[in-house]
């Protein structure tokens, strides 16, 4: 018997919970489903290597804490355990079953002992089942359940002892009980698959459930009533017992109930569990792992938090929410739902409306293991949890007194977002994810930022967001710009792969969706094709001076290269990003190992849909789509000095390159809101610098 605080905690075998005539469990109707599935078949493998390895000590598996029904003192209400006393159920069901198949067909003085044997076993597994006479009460199987479906199977497959059909999960939301039988079954049968004497494999399926009967324990807890189990179950959840982390946050929303009757906290608490199946059901449309446990997160951060919290922190801080405000736990969750419909919107690339965010598309394409901005979007969204932060119980609980707090300010006087502020945070991200990555500094700076940037959102403080974003930007800005010109870095494996196709294919974006309205279309088959990315001086010339060296590569360096320069210098501008254009409208035999003045003369780019590629080589654009305001689309061109290129006696020259850089430099520097400088450029190059 062990001590936790003013609890006793009972060390019981499972024979000493199954094995008795005073009391029967029921799994309330606040109680999730029966979730295990894999777990299970670990269970048995576990107990299984226990008793090969000492077939006298006792194997724990977990708690079960239980309360007294206090109208009904034979019943025990089941707060934490109903997985494993589930599981077990069934496994004393599919072990009578499997003792069903060993009984001999033909009947012989011999197998007369063997019946008798089967038998006797059956009959044990039967009173475990199912109680003769429990205190006063008559007739009760050892384990009942408010689920619907869920006690429809146990009624008909489990404790119907003469049951003819195979189980199955013909109920509503039974496939794990199903499962879990299933599971029973064949693990006996392997069990006992060496042998094929029917003596043999009885005593070794009688062996393993009176091991389980007799050797393994759990950590009995009854509570004499239902707040005093809520509690045990917390104490014993936040020393670190069994529960995910989304489970304890729903049990901590269910123990703001405590206070009241049972009956009242089962109506409060199964409305509460109704909602948070339905948020469960709803972010299971994201791809993103663990979804439950990320939105949680993404949720908390975004409304209630105002600093970084790890994992080991979040019931903790959860908590503290409850016991500051006067919060309703379903005005809470039903906030919680609306939020959770915004956040799959977010996970999915699209915007509140559900449309396509072409920004978010391109971070999923590109850097998709980054999922920290999700607060700042879901703030973005919503008009924020105004039904749960109100005058009235925004205060606090000891002092009485009106908290003067940011999150009330915001929650007061906010409306949406402007759809083109939505759009800028979006670009914000993609560029910040693209500049993190790029320049090796990961992640966690921007998770370091969040609560500040969040902040300013919270209070439509759109100006300060934009200069903590700046001032993050700026904090990358040398490793960005010597990273971008580094051909070493833009040709390592697929991570540089990911670097250049990221750059020219932003790049078409962005100019496509300045000049033509609804026209970009997110491909990433596109993306992540090598053949959309055209060398505008070709590759076959890092072939000479090397032992693939051809001829065609010598008559394309001699075509190609300016007479100022070596053979081994020009090479190096082959995978310069100045060489480089988003170019896949045309197959790549369309250029081939064309030189720079026949794609000009042919007009390859000029006649492809690119708009990078076109206006490479022309002042202006073909294509459909209605266009936007020319004079917006003209200023952007112009700030970022998108201009024709002119090749030099015909040869594409390392100025060429270099002015390229210099406008993708400019468009990163417009959208990043920092001035980035090419080391190698001087303004006599540029048309718009001179």
């Amino acid at each position: 018997m062990a001590d936790l605080g003013d609890f006793e905690i009972n060390g019981e075998t499972v024979s000493d919970l199954f094995q008795q005539q005073k009391f029967v469990f029921t799994i309330p109707e606040f109680q999730r489903n029966v979730a295990w599935d894999a777990e299970f078949t670990q269970l048995l493998n576990d107990i299984k290597e226990e008793k090969e390895l000492n077939d006298k000590a006792f194997y724990y598996i977990g708690s079960i804490i239980s309360f007294i029904n206090p109208k009904k003192k034979w019943e025990r209400q089941v707060i934490d355990g109903q997985q494993r006393l589930t599981s077990l159920v069934i496994l004393f069901r599919a072990y009578r079953d499997y003792l069903e198949t060993l009984i001999p067909e033909q009947e012989t003085k011999a197998n007369e002992k063997i019946i008798e044997l089967i038998e006797e076993e059956r009959t044990m597994a039967w009173t475990i089942l199912f109680k003769d006479k429990v205190s006063n009460e008559r007739k009760k199987n050892i384990l009942s359940t408010t689920h619907e479906g869920g006690q429809e199977f146990l009624t008909n497959f489990i404790f119907n002892k003469s049951r003819k059909e195979e189980v199955s999960d013909v109920y509503e939301n039974t496939e794990k009980h199903a499962s879990i039988y299933n599971q029973a079954f064949k693990f006996l049968e392997k069990l006992t698959s060496e042998t094929t004497i029917t003596k043999k494999k009885i005593e070794i399926v009688e062996s393993f459930i009176g091991y389980t009967l007799h050797n393994v324990k759990v950590a009995d807890v009854v509570a004499e009533d239902f707040k005093q189990a809520f509690t045990m179950f917390e104490r014993m959840n936040d020393r670190g017992r069994g529960l995910s982390t989304t489970d304890k946050f729903k049990y901590l929303l269910m123990s703001q109930y405590s206070d009241l009757p049972i009956e009242r906290f089962q109506d409060k608490a199964s409305d509460l569990l109704d909602t948070w199946e339905e948020i469960e059901l709803i972010v299971s449309k994201s791809s993103w792992g663990d979804p439950m446990k990320s939105f949680l997160f993404h949720h908390l951060q975004a409304w209630y938090w105002n600093a970084k919290i790890g994992e080991s922190r979040v019931i903790k801080e959860a908590r503290s929410i409850f016991e500051t405000y006067s919060i309703d736990p379903q005005q809470f969750i039903d906030f919680m739902k609306e939020d959770s419909k915004n956040w799959v919107k977010i996970t999915q690339g699209r915007n509140v409306d559900g449309d396509e965010d072409l920004n978010l598309k391109f971070k999923g394409t590109f850097i998709g293991k980054f999922t920290q901005y999700a607060p700042a979007l879901l703030v973005a969204m919503s008009e924020g949890p105004k039904e749960v932060i109100t005058e009235d119980n925004f205060i606090d609980k000891n002092t009485l007194e009106v908290l003067d707090s940011d999150v009330y300010k915001y929650i007061e006087s906010k409306s949406k977002f402007r759809k083109g502020n939505y759009k800028q945070i979006t670009s914000d991200i993609v560029y910040l994810a693209f500049a993190y990555q790029l320049t090796g500094a990961g992640f966690n700076d921007y998770e370091a930022a969040l609560p500040e940037m969040i902040k300013h959102l919270r209070l439509h403080n759109f100006k300060e967001y934009k200069s903590k974003v700046n001032s993050m930007f700026e904090s990358q800005k040398d490793g960005f710009e010597s990273r971008l010109l580094n051909t070493k870095i833009l040709t390592d494996g697929n991570s540089g792969r990911g670097i250049r196709h990221f750059v020219f294919h932003i790049m078409e974006k962005e100019v496509q969706e300045t000049i033509r309205e609804d026209l970009y279309e997110h491909t990433p088959k596109v993306y992540n094709n090598d053949k959309s990315e055209e060398h505008i001086i070709p590759k076959v010339i890092e072939k000479v001076g090397t032992e693939d060296e051809t001829d065609r590569a010598l008559q394309k360096m001699e075509e190609c290269k300016p007479k100022d320069i070596t053979d081994e210098e020009y090479k190096k501008y082959i995978w310069r990003l100045g060489n480089l254009v988003a170019f896949y409208s045309k197959s790549n035999s369309a250029t081939s190992d064309k030189s720079p003045k026949d794609k000009w003369e042919e007009n390859i780019y000029g006649g492809s849909s690119e708009y990078t590629a076109q206006l490479m080589v022309n002042n202006g654009v073909t294509g459909d789509g209605e266009k936007q305001d020319g004079s917006d689309a003209r200023k952007f061109l112009k700030d970022i000095c998108f201009q024709p290129i002119k090749l030099v006696d015909g040869k594409f020259t390392p100025e060429n390159i270099i002015l390229r850089e210099h406008i993708i430099f400019n468009l990163f520097s417009l959208k990043m809101g920092i001035d980035l400088e090419h080391r190698e450029f001087d303004p006599s190059m540029c048309v718009y610098c001179k």
